[in-house]
């Protein structure tokens, strides 16, 4: 019969149930169809006693259960292992079922919107689809076995009602040798072959008359003979009752690689006869070779053939340990830079291509060392050398890399396309250490490197590690912090430098940390941008800032302005300008009495300045913070609907250090252009009296920093 294709088939409806893995972010549909496809693709491989909406409705429940699986945390891929057992009840059997289920699932599991967040999502997908085969391979050989049985139990009843029943016995018997998908040998207690079925012939390559002149043990691989003739010796003499599915190598009359499941049992004699092995045989190879690729794909880059990230982490404590105390190792840890560019601009195809040559200048690079190299993900790839004293020196293999890696590949006669790289180094690593923490470490270097720009590289540094660590603790720390309220709300005044009078206030953020002690908003500000909790944290500051201001306000009955300096990853959120609305709106703060601040470099991206643009048009002041420090803020000064301009404060210190310097004068032109653009000219870090005189005569209008009145924490309307 003729089966419609997946596209056509009717999609059977039923609620996906929470114990199935579903959730409200799901889209059932989307599993509903990789249920017919797997059905309509298994069906045809095997035969399966359910009518085609009833095996939909059972492959789709099992879709649910690998989703879950991939999707759980902590993962745990054991799960997926029955749907494998499922399939073998499901009778799905076939020469291609398992094949054609791995295949038809690796694919959908990896395309499914519904997990393209999940968190190494294809290492999870590959450890399932290895679950899954694992409990088919369990469940099949079960079903081999209970084959296997039945056969022997036919057997044997023949065997024993031989005397009562022989021609009827006979019959059987022969029925079974003609008929069995398993081969059948008949052998006596040395192994040579007295009877054997077509199944053996077509699995072996000999014929009757051929397998006449050897015996059982001749069949099987060298190494592995001793081992089946020890094991046939031990039934023969009755310390086993039979052997159960011996999974052995073959050798094929024409020499062709052949894995078997062996099941040997002893016919018992028959008067002054001598007793008789029956041994059943069934192909392994095919379910073996998928296993073994499975094994190799869980290890290796798909794209690339190198070892991948777990494979690499396994390989390198090996190594780590072999190596010579006096030489060690060095682990090369390279980011492609600009890839992104290539792979967007080209497609995957051309990067996909760009990976492999990468991979294989590796090999060139470093051929004849000894080395493990491997693609840990993304465009990062790995290379640990076990030293020797003939090993070049670090320097002259990180221009090696980065001259071969420079080559142009030219994908057509004129456009030649080509990768630098960014090469964080750990050289000859402490003895005894992890190769979690030698990998750790690289990471951390190549991120300190990559901060400097690209083509560029640099040595693990003892001193700069551990302030990275440190960095990277306390900024994981900050919102467990955040949420128990040791974060906090601080201000600081706005003067008038003409008078040094009040002219409004600036929300900052203070965190007393009883294990890192104080942090003040710069460095706060800074932990929460490089972990993105800035989003809600900013929120949370513009938003306690404008309730204690409706407070002061209602308490002195005069409105002051509210200052709140952002940063780059808040400017360039889409939905920031409906947050900022939504605070003037919740705490009846005036739009012209909010005043933030928008660093320079930022607007860069359009997304800035069509929310810089937006807030003005509410009627919020917009202030160009980092004033002097990039290119293009004349621009902005004359393009956007900019209020205020506050001076970098990087430029005001040099001022200070340096009264007479160029930058003094540069800086008198700055305060001028900008009070020519019609803004306001606000200084950042004003801690001296003569500082302030300068910046008075100059002509800026306002000032903070630590001149001025202290602190406002303590604001009596908390």
């Amino acid at each position: 019969m003729t089966l419609p294709l997946p596209e056509d088939l009717p999609a059977p409806r039923r609620p996906v149930s929470a114990h199935q893995g579903g959730s409200p972010a799901d889209n059932p549909r989307e599993r509903e169809k990789l249920a017919r496809k797997w059905a309509y693709l298994v069906s045809t491989t095997a035969y399966i006693p359910l009518s085609h909406p009833e095996v939909e409705q059972r492959l789709q429940a099992l879709v649910d259960i690998l989703v879950g699986t991939v999707r759980a945390e902590p993962f745990v891929a054991a799960p997926a292992a029955p749907v494998g057992a499922e399939l073998v009840a499901l009778n799905c059997v076939g020469p291609e079922s398992l094949e054609r289920s791995v295949d038809v699932l690796g694919r959908a599991l990896l395309a499914l919107p519904s997990l393209r967040r999940v968190n190494k999502l294809t290492d999870r997908v590959v450890m399932v689809l290895a679950a899954l085969t694992s409990g088919y391979l369990e469940a099949f050989r079960a079903f081999i076995f209970q084959q296997q049985e039945a056969l022997n139990r036919a057997l044997f009843k023949a065997a024993n009602d031989a005397e009562r029943q022989r021609k009827d016995s006979d019959a059987r018997l022969e029925e079974v040798f003609r008929c069995s998908a398993s081969g059948i040998a008949i052998t006596d207690l040395d192994g040579a072959f007295l009877k054997t079925n077509t199944a053996v012939h077509e699995l072996l390559g000999y014929t009757a008359a051929e397998l006449t002149e050897l015996t059982l043990f001749d069949l099987v691989a060298p190494d592995e003979r001793a081992s089946l003739r020890n094991a046939c010796a031990d039934l023969r003499a009755g310390r086993v009752d039979r052997l159960r599915q011996q999974r052995k190598r073959m050798l094929h009359k024409e020499e062709e690689p052949l894995w078997a499941l062996l099941s040997v049992s002893l016919q018992p004699s028959e008067g002054q006869e001598p007793g008789r092995l029956v041994t059943v045989i069934a192909d392994d190879t095919q379910v073996t070779a998928l296993q073994q690729t499975l094994n190799r794909q869980s290890l290796h880059d798909m794209v690339t053939t190198l070892p991948n990230r777990q494979y690499f982490s396994t390989a390198a404590e090996t190594m780590l340990r072999r190596a010579d105390p006096a030489t060690g190792v060095t682990l090369y840890h390279l980011d492609l830079d600009a890839f992104a560019a290539i792979n967007n601009g080209y497609g995957a195809e051309v990067g996909d291509r760009l990976l492999r040559i990468v991979a294989d200048r590796l090999l060139t690079i470093f051929e004849g060392e000894e080395t493990i190299i491997a693609r840990l993900g993304g465009d990062e790839f790995a290379v640990l050398v076990r030293n020797s004293a003939n090993t070049p020196k670090v320097l002259t293999m990180v221009r090696r890399i980065d001259e071969e890696l420079s080559e142009p590949v030219y994908l057509n006669d004129t456009t030649g396309v080509a990768v630098s790289a960014t090469i964080g180094v750990v050289h000859q690593p402490r003895p005894g250490i992890s190769a979690i923490e030698v990998m750790r470490t690289a990471d951390l270097t190549l991120r300190r490197v990559k901060r400097t720009g690209h083509r560029q590289w640099a040595m693990f540094d003892q001193g700069k590690d551990c302030a990275d660590r440190d960095d990277f603790r306390i900024a994981g720390a900050m919102a467990g912090a955040w949420e128990n309220g040791e974060v906090q709300l601080r201000h600081r005044p706005v003067v008038r430098l003409a008078d040094q009078e009040l002219l409004g206030l600036e929300a900052l953020l203070h965190w007393d940390s009883p294990e890192f002690g104080p942090l003040d908003h710069d460095r706060c500000r800074a932990l929460a941008e490089s972990t993105g909790l800035i989003v809600p944290l900013g929120s949370w500051l513009l938003q306690a800032a404008a309730e204690r201001n409706r407070r002061r306000v209602q308490r002195s009955g005069r409105e002051q302005p509210l200052l709140l300096s952002l940063t780059p990853t808040q400017v360039v959120e889409p939905d920031f300008t409906c947050v900022v609305q939504q605070v003037v709106n919740d705490t009846g703060l005036p739009s012209e009495q909010l005043r933030l601040g928008i660093p320079v470099a930022a607007l860069a991206s359009p997304m800035a300045v069509d929310n810089l643009t937006d807030l003005a048009e509410s009627g919020v002041r917009i202030t160009l913070d980092d004033f002097g420090s990039a290119t293009g803020e004349i621009e902005y000064l004359e393009d956007l609907p900019v209020s205020a301009v506050r001076v970098s404060r990087s430029l005001v210190a040099r001022q200070a250090a340096q009264p007479a310097s160029l930058t003094s004068k540069a800086l008198r032109e700055l305060v001028a252009t900008a009070q020519l653009a019609g803004a306001t000219v606000l200084v950042d870090g004003v801690h001296t009296q003569t500082q302030a005189d300068w910046w008075r005569a100059v002509g800026a209008e306002s000032a903070t920093g630590d001149l001025f009145t202290a602190d406002l924490a303590a604001d009596p309307t908390d």
